[in-house]
Parts: C-alpha cells; structure tokens; sequence
C-alpha cells in the first residue's frame, strides 16, 4: 500500500502542474518531440512535445494505478494469510482453496443476483467464453441448489483467484449460516451482489 500511495500521489502532483510545465517548458527546449529537429526550430519541436504531453500526462495516475495493481496481483502475497492453520486446513479440504500463495476474493449474494456475470465481468470474459463462469438464470432452481464454489484465475492478474460462490437463502444454502458454511473468513476479499435495495 506505501509502494502504491508513493507513485500514485507524484503521478497526480504532476499531472496538476501539467499546465505550468507545458509553458515553461518549450521556452527552454526541454521536450523533444525528435532526435532531429522535424521543423527546423528548437522551440517549435520542443512546443510539439509538449502539446503531446498535454495528450498523454493526464493519464498517468491511472497507468499509476494499473501498473501498481498488477504488481500487487502477479507476485505471490508477501505475508502469510492471518487464518488459522485448522481453518486453511479446512478449507483447502472442502474448496481446494490456497490462502498462502494467493489471493483469494469470493462473489456471494443471494441466488439469482448475477453473481457469476460479476465474476466474468472482472475476468473480461463475456458470459459465453469458454472459460468465463458458468451463467444461469435465476429461476433455475436446480442449478443454484446444486452449484459448488468455484475458483477462476484471473487472466492477467495471476495471483488473483475469483471464486463464484453458491446463491444464498435457497434450501440447501441457509443464508443465516452461509458465512460459516463456505468458510468466507478465510477469503482476502468479499464481493456482495445483490439485486435489491
């Protein structure tokens, strides 16, 4: 979190002095729009340079931001997860789970939310890839008694494992003891859908 609040506060400190820089700039050659001057004259090259980075520079922050979040996702967490050994345990017997090497965030709500477009969603599959989760709609009462929790790997973000969780409150789901069942302490991250108010 301090490797990631560092750059992206020096990437929106400059992108406010970006006006500033873009006037000074220019006047004193400091942008080069080319290893050879395209125009013949140093100021208008340099002038160039930075119109385009009046282009480009705002968007720092977020290539800040995404390149942080990757760097969080792709490597392995640095500390040990804070569940008890029993519990690991537990879950890796029931769901397969990892919590040391990953980072695991689980999709729950009740059944029917669309809980599992979510998971595709932030995947960046469509619903109908052949690895996006599976999709059913909300009255296929089957379906949502007998899902299992699932885990998908992100994509890009290896370290991240999306688990699409089993709808609450149906028979074989009790929404009172849903937490308990399915271990959702030992996840990194909850993601609530609902479809209500």
């Amino acid at each position: 979190m301090d490797d990631f609040s560092n750059r992206f506060h020096k990437a929106t400190v400059s992108t406010i002095t970006v006006p500033m820089v873009i006037i000074a700039f220019p006047l004193l050659n400091a942008y080069k729009f080319s290893e050879t001057e395209y125009t013949g004259v140093k100021i208008v090259d340099s002038a160039i340079g930075g119109l385009l980075g009046v282009v480009g520079w705002p968007l720092s922050p977020f290539v800040a931001f995404w390149s942080v979040y990757q760097n969080l996702f792709i490597e392995e967490p640095s500390k040990s997860s804070e569940v008890s050994s029993e519990m690991k345990s537990k879950v890796r017997r029931a769901m397969g789970m990892d919590c040391d090497n990953f980072y695991n965030i689980a999709v729950v709500g009740a059944a029917g939310t669309g809980k599992s477009s979510v998971v595709n969603g932030i995947l960046g599959y469509p619903d109908t890839d052949r690895y996006a989760a599976a999709t059913h709609e909300s009255d296929n009462i089957n379906y949502a008694h007998s899902q299992e929790p699932r885990g998908y790997r992100h994509p890009e973000l290896r370290r991240m494992i999306l688990w699409d969780m089993p709808g609450a409150g149906t028979t074989d789901n009790n929404e009172t003891t849903y937490f308990d069942d399915y271990y959702l302490k030992a996840f990194d991250s909850l993601i609530i859908v609902t479809a209500e108010r």
